[in-house]
């Protein structure tokens, strides 16, 4: 947990680019919105919200493409 931590703390300081996946189910859905409302505020970068709606649950195949089509 901790170097996801320094990491997310760099990407807010260097305004670097921030993908946010969340599942659909009750607590994707909420640790999803919460976390993405306190980056909104903390952070000056993109930040790219994502879902599993069209997809199945989890970071599957076609979450997973989306994923490494971002830069």
């Amino acid at each position: 947990m901790e170097p996801a931590l320094e990491l997310l703390k760099e990407f807010v300081r260097t305004e670097k680019k921030i993908l946010l996946f969340g599942d659909r189910d009750c607590d994707g859905v909420s640790s999803t919105s919460l976390l993405g409302g306190f980056l909104k505020k903390i952070h000056r970068g993109e930040l790219i919200l994502k879902t599993s709606n069209e997809e199945d649950y989890g970071l599957c195949p076609a979450a997973l493409d989306f994923t490494s089509g971002v830069k």
